[in-house]
């Protein structure tokens, strides 16, 4: 009987929060019958793009080489091998060769991914991430429009979509009063440029909650507080009705290179806010509005000044559906059921 492993790698035997999707990834295929194999690494992503010709860049490298190298021995021949992609500490070329070994050995590679990295910081693909991909036998996607953008640049192998990633939690969503107008935001506050000028919005009812590592950049008002920062584990700790999905550096559209991401990932806050059971404010142009609006998961909204409108108008009768349709998804995002259920499909 061939094997199953899910490979992630490990950097200095060490997952910090920003990880939780990828061990989250670890968990729910495991429950699927896979089995954990870890990719060991003392360098970091930085020292293997670093353009300096010294020895301890080709140190790095060959480190790298031989855990890939390790790797290849290990794994069994005609496995079913699913990689979270992307491999950041092995970059492209390490990566690349790693996926076209294990296919020689006759296995069968399937890319999870989390991030496509060119696409995000330039929002062009770049050709080494092209070529990388193409070497999986098949690739697990966020949505339809990322599917669409993969296709256009001539990556190959069959796709399958996720749409919501787990978040694998014990605690069980809190009920709150359904006529607080709390909005939750988790998240970069840092990096959410919106979010400096978002005091310039005159709430009516809603009061915007922020979660994150504090900043100096945004105005605190009595319609917008700082709550602090809290565990990935800790859902709970998020005290707001709704949770808005929003990125770029404005309030009249998701623009800049981080908002028009949007338009083709699945943010793991999305998930965040469902595993606490709070229905999503998610941008209308998004990849994911569709599918919030079909399984009825939350409201879309084109402008941040729409918030108040969109939420004052709805029924109690839409509220409820809203609330079971999320209470349902919870369950199977803290459970670990969504990726689980495309895998058992492969």
């Amino acid at each position: 009987m061939s094997k199953k492993y899910v490979v992630d790698y490990l950097y200095r035997n060490y997952f910090n929060a920003r990880s939780k999707a990828r061990e989250d990834v670890n968990v729910s295929a495991q429950k699927a019958g896979y089995e954990m194999f870890f990719l060991k690494t003392q360098t970091t992503t930085e020292a293997n793009e670093s353009k300096t010709k010294n020895f301890s860049k080709y140190l790095h490298h060959i480190k790298k080489l031989i855990v890939i190298f390790d790797a290849i021995l290990k794994i069994k021949k005609d496995s079913t091998v699913l990689v979270q992609y992307p491999l950041s500490p092995f970059g492209d070329f390490f990566s690349k060769c790693f996926y076209w070994a294990l296919r020689k050995k006759s296995c069968k590679v399937i890319i999870l991914v989390h991030d496509i990295v060119s696409y995000r910081e330039t929002g062009h693909f770049s050709k080494k991430e092209i070529a990388t991909l193409n070497q999986a036998s098949h690739i697990i996607l966020h949505t339809p429009a990322m599917k669409a953008l993969f296709n256009s640049v001539g990556i190959k192998p069959s796709m399958s979509l996720l749409y919501l990633f787990d978040y694998i939690t014990s605690e069980l969503p809190i009920l709150h009063n359904t006529e607080n107008y709390e909005v939750a935001f988790a998240g970069s506050l840092e990096k959410s440029v919106f979010l400096h000028c978002i005091h310039k919005i005159p709430f009516r009812e809603i009061k915007l909650n922020l979660y994150g590592l504090p900043t100096d950049k945004i105005k605190e008002t009595q319609d917008i507080r700082y709550c602090g920062k809290f565990s990935p584990e800790n859902v709970n700790a998020i005290k707001s009705i709704w949770g808005l999905v929003w990125d770029g550096d404005s309030l009249e559209t998701c623009s800049g290179v981080l908002g028009t991401y949007l338009r083709i990932n699945s943010p793991h806050k999305t998930s965040l806010y469902l595993a606490a059971g709070i229905p999503i404010i998610i941008w209308a142009q998004s990849a994911l509005a569709e599918y919030i609006t079909k399984n009825c998961l939350g409201i879309t909204i084109s402008s941040l000044y729409e918030m108040d409108e969109k939420i004052l108008k709805l029924t109690k009768d839409e509220i409820n559906e809203i609330q079971r349709n999320v209470s349902f998804f919870s369950s199977k995002i803290r459970g670990g059921e969504m990726l689980k259920d495309v895998l058992n499909n492969l």
